[in-house]
């Protein structure tokens, strides 16, 4: 009885008996051959193997083309731009201070907490964690009957958690299709900053990075 070869199945072993039921069905010289012999068996291996990595590599091609059964990262997030959203990063915790300290006499009239500014809390459960002041700020103004700087309420200290880290990478020309790769994977590219400066051909970037 002549049968076709099945092409649904994907398991090499179901590959390579389909191939050879196809030959024995047939009416051919092949059809008496010893299919177990080394020389044909060999072959067999390599017919069934080539046809399982095409089967398992077109599956896996059709897979990754659909956001609802995408596998790898870098797929989902190709599929997901062309719905226009762009996947987060890490996200640095946030925290917005209001308080008062005492102040110097002859300290000026308002205090600024400069960019870089670190706070360090700890607690006993849960251990130390460090945020940091993304920008200059001037949030604390002198009480001169009290003697301490403090902050309107209603425009707390914002700060957030990690360290600052600045990237220098040297541009490569106008047209220049490099990447330029951040090392740093648990950084909150909502805090990235670019700057760029012609004169030194050169580009740096800093942003936070979640401890």
């Amino acid at each position: 009885m002549k049968e076709q070869i099945k092409v649904s199945d994907l398991d090499f072993q179901t590959i390579k008996k389909n191939l050879i039921d196809h030959f024995v069905n047939k009416d051919t010289q092949f059809s008496d051959w010893d299919f177990e012999g080394s020389n044909l068996n060999t072959m067999l291996d390599v017919l069934a193997y080539n046809t399982h990595y095409n089967g398992v590599l077109a599956h896996m091609a059709v897979n990754e083309s659909f956001i609802d059964s995408a596998q790898l990262r870098t797929s989902v997030v190709s599929l997901a731009k062309l719905l226009g959203y762009t996947p987060r990063s890490y996200s640095a915790a946030k925290a917005l201070l209001s308080g008062e300290f005492t102040a110097s006499p002859s300290g000026p009239n308002k205090f600024i907490f400069e960019k870089g500014t670190r706070f360090v809390t700890s607690s006993a459960s849960a251990g130390s964690f460090e945020f940091v002041v993304l920008d200059d700020l001037i949030q604390m103004e002198k009480d001169p009957i009290k003697g301490v700087y403090k902050n309107n309420p209603d425009t707390p200290i914002c700060i957030y958690e990690g360290r600052l880290i600045n990237r220098t990478f040297i541009g490569h020309g106008l047209h220049d299709e490099y990447n330029y790769v951040i090392p740093d994977k648990n950084i909150d590219i909502s805090t990235l900053k670019v700057k760029v400066y012609p004169t030194a051909a050169k580009q740096t970037g800093s942003g936070n990075s979640k401890a």
